[in-house]
Formats: C-alpha cells, sequence, structure tokens
C-alpha cells in the first residue's frame, strides 16, 4: 500500500509539472501539434517514469546495532488492534472504490458508442466509417468512426462539420483522450488530472479547427460554430460542439506563433532530472569493516563464533552475510527447553579468491546445558576453513559476533 501511494503522489507531481509548463508557456501559442505531442508526452511520462531508479552507492562503515529483546504487552497490543482505526487500510479500499466507479464510467460510455450504431446508416469513406444515427446527437468521431444525424443539417454545415471531424479520426485524436480517461481512472483523486484531460481536449479542437477552416470560409465557419444547436455528447469523444467554442474563436483568429516557440517545451526537462535525482534515487549500501579512516575492500578473512545462545535468527544472519563471500553455510540444530543449542552440524563450503574450492564439517554433541563455544575460521585468500572451540584462533579480522540482544560485525579481535 505504501508503494501504491509513493507511486500515485509522484504521478501527480508530474502531471504537474508538464501541465504548469504548458499554462505558463504554450496555451497560447499556436502550434497545436507540438503541444500535443507535449501533453500526450506528459501522460506517459507520469506513467513510466516513477518506476525510473537511479542507483547510489553508499558505503557504510559496520556498527553494533543493538536490538531490544522486550516484547510489547499482549494485552496492550490487542488494545491498539481493536482500539484504533486502520487508516492506511481504509485509504486503500477507498482509492480502489474510486477506480472501480471511474472505470465503470468509463465502459459505460464506451457502451454507449456501441449503442449508437443499432439501427444507424454506416457507410465507409476511404479509410473512414460514416455512421448516420437515429437519435439527434451532436457529431462526434471516435477513431476512424464519425457518428451524426444528417437530418439536423442544412446545405454545406454537414460537410464543414465532417471536415473538423475527419482531422480527429484521421490524426487518431480519440487515442490521447482515452489515455487521460485512462489515467483519470488511476489518479480520480487529483483534480489537476481532470484540468489536464480538459486542455487534452481543448488543444486537439484548436488543431482540428486549423486544419479544417483551411477548407472553407473562416467567417462562415465561426458564425456554424456558435449557431447550431448541439444535442447529446459523450464525453470520451472529440465533438464540433462543445463549451470551449470562444476559446476556439480565439485561437482561430491568432497569429500564427513561430516553430521555435514550441522549443518552450524543453523547460520541462530540467524539472524532470530534478524529479528523478531527487525522488528516483536508490540507494544501495555496502557494508565495509572500514577502521581508521581507510576504506576497506571486501573482507577475505571472516570469524564466526557460534555459542548455546545463539538464536535462530542470528544464524541466519550468518548464513545470509557468508553467502555474500560466496559461502554457503549450512547448519541443523537441537535445542532444550531453554532454547539453547545442545547440538549442531555444520557444513562449510565455498570458493577462494584464486578459484579453489574448501569444505569443512563438524558435529558437536555437548549436555544438557548446552554447546562450547565455536568458532569458524575461514580464509578466503588461503582456501582455508576451520572449525574448532573458542579462543583457538585469535586474528585480526572480520568477525560476526554474538552478545545479549545484539548481533553487530566489527574489525576488533577483542572478545
Amino acid at each position: 500500500m505504501e508503494a501504491l501511494g509513493i507511486y500515485l503522489l509522484k504521478t501527480s507531481a508530474i502531471i504537474f509539472v508538464f501541465w504548469t509548463i504548458y499554462a505558463l508557456f504554450l496555451q497560447k501559442e499556436t502550434t497545436f501539434v507540438e503541444n500535443r505531442y507535449f501533453l500526450l508526452f506528459g501522460i506517459l511520462t507520469a506513467i513510466l517514469l516513477p518506476f525510473l531508479r537511479i542507483k547510489k552507492t553508499v558505503f557504510v562503515e559496520l556498527t553494533p546495532a543493538t536490538t531490544s529483546n522486550v516484547l510489547p504487552d499482549k494485552n496492550m497490543m490487542d488494545t491498539l488492534s481493536t482500539g484504533s482505526l486502520d487508516w492506511p487500510s481504509l485509504l486503500f479500499w477507498t482509492y480502489l472504490l474510486g477506480c472501480l466507479v471511474f472505470f465503470i464510467r468509463f465502459a459505460l460510455q464506451l457502451y454507449s458508442i456501441k449503442r449508437l450504431t443499432k439501427d444507424a446508416h454506416i457507410w465507409k469513406e476511404e479509410d473512414l466509417m460514416h455512421v448516420e444515427t437515429e437519435e439527434k446527437i451532436a457529431p462526434f468521431s471516435f477513431f476512424k468512426s464519425l457518428f451524426y444525424y444528417p437530418k439536423q443539417f442544412e446545405g454545406t454545415q454537414l460537410q464543414v462539420i465532417l471536415q473538423h471531424e475527419k482531422v480527429h479520426a484521421r490524426q487518431w485524436h480519440s487515442a490521447d483522450v482515452m489515455l487521460s480517461e485512462l489515467l483519470k481512472v488511476l489518479l480520480w483523486f487529483n483534480p489537476l488530472i481532470w484540468l489536464y484531460q480538459r486542455t487534452i481536449q481543448q488543444n486537439l479542437e484548436f488543431l482540428a479547427d486549423a486544419q479544417a477552416v483551411a477548407h472553407f470560409n473562416k467567417k462562415s465557419y465561426q458564425y456554424l460554430m456558435v449557431n447550431q444547436a448541439a444535442g447529446h455528447q459523450i464525453a470520451i469523444t472529440n465533438s464540433f460542439y462543445n463549451s470551449l467554442i470562444k476559446k476556439r474563436i480565439v485561437m482561430l483568429n491568432k497569429n500564427q506563433s513561430k516553430r521555435m516557440n514550441a522549443l518552450k517545451s524543453l523547460l520541462v526537462l530540467p524539472l524532470l532530472a530534478i524529479f528523478l535525482v531527487g525522488f528516483g534515487t536508490e540507494k544501495v549500501y555496502l557494508f565495509t569493516s572500514v577502521s581508521d579512516g581507510a576504506t576497506a575492500k571486501s573482507d577475505a578473512k571472516v570469524e564466526v563464533v557460534i555459542d548455546k545462545n545463539t538464536t535462530d535468527e542470528e544464524l541466519t544472519t550468518i548464513k545470509n552475510d557468508l553467502a555474500k563471500e560466496g559461502v554457503d553455510f549450512s547448519y541443523t540444530t537441537v535445542r532444550n527447553e531453554n532454547r539453547e543449542i545442545i547440538d549442531i552440524s555444520l557444513d562449510i563450503a565455498g570458493k577462494g579468491e584464486n578459484g579453489a574450492s574448501f569444505k569443512n564439517s563438524h558435529n558437536s554433541t555437548d549436555s544438557e546445558n548446552g554447546i562450547s563455544p565455536l568458532v569458524v575460521f575461514i580464509d578466503l585468500e588461503n582456501n582455508l576453513v576451520s572449525i574448532g572451540t573458542k579462543g583457538a584462533y585469535a586474528p585480526k579480522v572480520t568477525k560476526i559476533k554474538k552478545g545479549e540482544g545484539t548481533v553487530w560485525i566489527s574489525s576488533e579481535d577483542n572478545e
């Protein structure tokens, strides 16, 4: 749930960056094609960029880490679990419910388009399908299909409108709208995504107007937009009639912007770089046994101390740490009622730095009071592994030591 929350926040932040750049520098420009690609790139970036990670290696000197053996009181845990509201789960299920609601809304809109084809007169013009409906609707396009009610138009009005819709259809504007609609299902809680989708649709209308008006008288085209009555309109479609008529007329009469003005969109690149470095950097920690400020490479010698009080968790830690050095540390233990080790079997194998193999085994059975402390000494440089009682070896090497409530790695050879 936490990972999902972080992803949604990052996605929302990227959408904010793209919309802000557009609102400040691009929305007054007539570079509609470039603006379309910029807004579409914003959606794809918002979806994919949060998955990108920059790995940063951090070297950390190993120091003792104390762990507490005190467990919470069971009655206290029961009180906390029953007396407090699980807000993360509540938010998670609320978010999923919202996604479901908006996905159903999206599916119903698709169904309403399919329903219009029933009893409609459908015919083909080159790469386009004309759907002449029996229902009075506002003309619109959906991918390569043009939907309209032909009886409500006179003279050349229908041809003007269809020219506009053909631009939408042949340039696949519905793909932009569908992609933004799916992103709205994901980010339904963010008001900015609603504004972003509206911005996409608005720019697509500007683009279609600019290309369609070249075939007709500009004044007649604008007069048709203002005076024609609109029927039912479906939100996920590109419609000739919408509430942006005034803005569309303003953009039609605006002087053409220079193509160089579209380069303002590149302002988003440094912001994305800052976002990636600030929020997409993943730190990889490499633990080293550094002493006196010197940088240490991977340790060639390892000494592991095991006694009767070594826990299963500590043995697992030892196994995992040795695995990082390419050493297979296998063990079986028998414990008494006090959870002390009374019998242990060890099998250790690996390869040294020169590629030669080494292995050794050990079985230790003591009284019910527990085993005597064991020392496992591994020398990767000389392909050596030895197992004996504690005190048999005293080299200054990296040790995995066990203390009361503490497991740590130290480069000290004092016990």
